[in-house]
């Protein structure tokens, strides 16, 4: 018997398993002929995304120099009535793309600065990209939004911190029932 569960942390962990089994490869087949195994789409990157609720970082943890991707409840809206026993709600959900790379140099040149950070931009676009269209444990897409595009602190925090930070917000619609 499973535990019950909130449906925004089904969807949480259903945004989690498909961004991990995006850069995952399927067991190969037994056909013939065989069939070219999956490309990371996030490629160079690689990461294993997770849920969190409040993720916390010290800037001086060694580990924000690998990339993180958590996933974390935002908000939930059950506003709308669709019938006598249905209503509709709307599940927020963040996507947090957090990393300090090592050689990221705040006051170098603005093409080693680019070099660095315009493919972190790249990898943000891809994953609001690949959750796009997808329902999540009964959760239909509605839309992506990436405001501000990174650091939510602007500028100041990049160039001070050197972490980049970047956080797509979803929103998911699904159905409710009266029970």
């Amino acid at each position: 018997m499973s535990t019950p569960q909130a449906s925004i942390i089904a969807s949480c962990d259903a945004v989690v398993a498909y961004l991990n089994t995006l850069q995952t490869p399927p067991a190969p087949p037994v056909t013939v002929p065989p069939t070219p195994p999956a490309v990371n789409p996030f490629a160079p990157f690689t990461f294993t995304a997770y849920r969190d609720y409040a993720p916390v970082f010290e800037l001086a943890d060694p580990s924000l120099s690998n990339l993180h991707v958590v996933v974390c409840p935002r908000d939930k809206d059950t506003g709308k009535m669709e019938g006598r026993n249905s209503w509709l709600q709307n599940d927020g959900i963040d996507i947090l793309i957090l990393i300090k790379p090592a050689n990221f140099d705040p006051s170098g040149l603005v093409a080693a600065r680019l070099a660095i950070l315009d493919p972190l931009m790249l990898l943000v676009e891809q994953i609001a990209n690949a959750v796009a269209f997808v329902d999540f444990a009964g959760a239909g897409w509605i839309r992506t939004q990436n405001n501000p595009i990174y650091a939510p602190d602007g500028p100041m925090g990049l160039r001070q911190s050197k972490l980049f930070t970047s956080v797509l917000h979803l929103t998911l619609r699904g159905r409710g029932y009266k029970t």
